[in-house]
């Protein structure tokens, strides 16, 4: 009986939290290329959409220094200080990534005009990946995506000091550049309302 309660609780929380992790899918070592030239790739919808030019550690639960050309013009993370930001680690073939992704619009729209950006940022490419820019074709989004690379997840990692091995992973960082709430996977029921609520919580 007493197994039957433990088996019954492990498979309640795999099914309210759900992420996909390195082992499902399998990495290719060729490394992003990146295109300071790239503008956005989805021009008739207006899409958002660039090229990482580099990712480097900065401090302990400090945002990393992330920087992407964006229409001729360097931009970075650290350029949107005085803003909340939420960053989203994502891949295409990770469908509870792709699932969350219409939630994570809707919260970037509602929000949008009160202090607060949104940076969804690829991650992990596989034999089984998409084109990013392909993909945001017939899956657009209403924020900014980068499309990145390893360098990308190592200095979110040594950033929160532990590894990162499964996507998605979301990061909200404040008005001053912390990293102050990290969410791991997407939580079945009510994931909008979660990360909504974490987001409003830095904006007051």
């Amino acid at each position: 009986m007493r197994k039957f309660k433990l088996l019954f609780l492990i498979l309640a929380f795999s099914f309210l939290f759900t992420s996909c992790g390195k082992k499902e899918q399998t990495m290719e070592k060729k490394e992003t290329k990146t295109d300071t030239k790239q503008t956005t790739t989805n021009q008739p919808n207006q899409m958002k959409f660039f090229a990482l030019s580099s990712a480097k550690e900065t401090g302990k639960n400090e945002a990393p220094d992330i920087k992407w050309n964006e229409n001729g013009k360097a931009a970075s993370i650290s350029d949107l200080k005085g803003k909340v930001v939420l960053v989203n680690l994502w891949a295409t073939w990770c469908k509870p990534c792709v699932g969350e992704m219409p939630d994570l619009s809707k919260i970037y729209n509602e929000l949008k005009d009160k202090g607060f950006e949104m940076i969804g940022i690829s991650v992990m490419p596989g034999q089984d990946s998409k084109p990013v820019g392909e993909f945001l074709q017939s899956n657009p989004v209403s924020y900014t995506i980068i499309e990145g690379n390893d360098d990308v997840v190592k200095a979110f990692s040594k950033s929160i000091g532990s590894e990162i091995n499964s996507i998605p992973r979301t990061f909200i960082i404040d008005k001053t550049g912390k990293i102050v709430e990290k969410i791991e996977g997407v939580q079945r029921e009510k994931n909008k309302e979660h990360i909504q609520s974490l987001v409003e919580k830095y904006l007051k």
